[in-house]
């Protein structure tokens, strides 16, 4: 059911009243062409398929010979489905104009829906005769869209490419160009595109800019970090500073990423990211009260709980590298205190815990985080190791026999299952475990001899192995 809306307008409010109430009483209602198409494109945005039909009948009504109405009313019905009543509204109004921008576009779109891509892109191209200069673009781009539901991709990106090569300045294509090249993973072929452009068009900082990512993807971090600096140069472009400082942490210049991210402070509205950003420089450094200094601009600003807990568990892992583990593990329980449903979290608190001898508290932790995901095949088998530092072998075989029934695919889970059932003495069991694993993965196979060294001398362990 569409939700109950009243515009803000008082105009529309008494246009809309006024219908709605016509169609209560069945009375007539008489306004003029382009208050009626107000009412469409008002029942249009909610949306409000049925009352836009009814408020477009009744323009039809009103004005039987206005092909714009009849198209508005297949577009409409096109929205819903109906592509027999599309069809019907498209017939009635090439009646009234055989030949129309409107007309030629929604018919594509109409045979695009129905899946006859060929007939579809056949009526772009008359569209493009008819167009004027500064509309092809937008009809190159409908083309794309109709390639792109087809899965044509690379005459979406013949498509995009003329759009980027005749229309230079044409946003919509150039972000859409490049994220198609991520998907097939040909970036290599955007430099040369984004080159042509810049080459029409020397002050198109996009075109810039995606340059620069299409080098810094395929690992040119000088090549990206010059354009970059062509970026910036043409515009203050929040996204090719990131990018600009992620290069240059990508090469480990600290300084230079740390300088950039500084001058963002300065440009942009304050982004606790920048923050976190600066503080994971500083730790790379190993300037640690530094880092510890931009983790803690963040909770002197940020009121959002999910922010200051990812303070606090990165000021943990400052704390951590310093080697000062119970400082670090205070900072890790706040982060897992002031945001329990991050695993993350608990599992630094669990890990860490396991490290410093604290095995209960470690073992709690994990149950706290499997108890939120319990797809975790690396938490189970902590979880594994901890109960086995306890001495608790029921609870141990227990836990890995639930872990391996949520995760029957994961060849690492059955190895330990399997490690810890020989070691514990139930040698079917565990050899019923090791054949799932071999069978899933055997080139883990050497992962129980890490575990339990004695298994080494298993004869029948080591018969099994070998015939994997």
């Amino acid at each position: 059911m569409a939700k109950k809306f009243q515009p803000k307008d008082q105009y529309l409010q008494n246009l809309v009243k006024g219908f709605e109430q016509s169609i209560k009483e069945d009375t007539n209602f008489f306004v003029s062409e382009d208050e009626l198409e107000k009412l469409i494109d008002f029942y249009e945005s909610l949306p409000n398929y049925p009352k836009a039909i009814m408020a477009v009948d009744k323009a039809i009504d009103l004005f039987q010979f206005s092909s714009n109405f009849h198209i508005k009313r297949a577009q409409l019905l096109l929205e819903i489905k109906d592509f027999d009543g599309a069809w019907q509204s498209l017939d009635a109004a090439r009646a009234f104009e055989p030949v129309s921008s409107e007309l030629l576009l929604t018919e594509a779109d109409l045979l695009s829906a129905e899946g006859n891509y060929k007939e579809a892109i056949e009526n772009l191209y008359m569209l493009l005769s008819i167009v004027s200069e500064e509309n092809m673009a937008d009809v190159y781009l409908e083309m794309a869209d109709i390639y792109e539901a087809s899965n044509n991709g690379e005459e979406l990106a013949k498509t995009l490419q003329v759009v980027i090569q005749q229309y230079p300045e044409n946003e919509e294509a150039i972000h859409r160009y490049f994220t198609l090249l991520s998907q097939i993973d040909q970036l290599e072929d955007g430099i040369e595109t984004f080159k042509t452009s810049i080459d029409k068009r020397p002050y198109n900082f996009l075109a810039w800019y995606y340059l620069g990512k299409c080098y810094e993807e395929i690992g040119l971090y000088e090549k990206a970090i010059n354009a970059y600096e062509y970026t910036i140069a043409i515009n203050d472009y929040y996204f090719a500073y990131w990018d600009y400082a992620g290069c240059f942490q990508a090469m480990g210049e600290w300084d230079k990423a740390i300088s950039t991210f500084y001058d963002m402070l300065e440009l942009f509205e304050n982004d606790e990211n920048v923050y976190f950003e600066i503080g994971h420089c500083y730790r790379e450094k190993n300037d640690f009260a530094l880092a510890k200094k931009a983790y803690n601009a963040v909770l002197d600003q940020a009121s959002d709980i999910a922010l200051r807990a990812k303070a606090h568990f990165y000021i943990g892992k400052t704390y951590f590298k310093q080697e000062q583990f119970k400082l670090a593990l205070r900072q890790y329980e706040k982060a897992a205190e002031l945001n329990s449903k991050k695993t993350k979290y608990a599992n630094a608190v669990g890990k860490l815990n396991f490290q410093l001898g604290n095995i209960e508290d470690a073992a709690n932790s994990y149950i706290q985080s499997l108890a939120i995901n319990d797809e975790q095949d690396k938490i189970w088998r902590n979880l594994a190791q901890c109960y086995f530092e306890l001495g608790f072998k029921d609870v141990l075989i227990e836990a890995l026999s639930k872990a391996v029934s949520i995760l029957p695919e994961n060849a690492q889970t059955q190895y330990y299952f399997a490690a810890y059932l020989l070691h514990y003495g139930h040698l079917q069991q565990g050899l019923n475990h090791l054949e799932t694993a071999l069978t899933l993965d055997s080139t883990q196979k050497n992962s129980i001899f890490a575990l339990f060294p004695e298994l080494e001398s298993n004869n029948v362990v080591l018969d099994l192995m070998n015939q994997y």
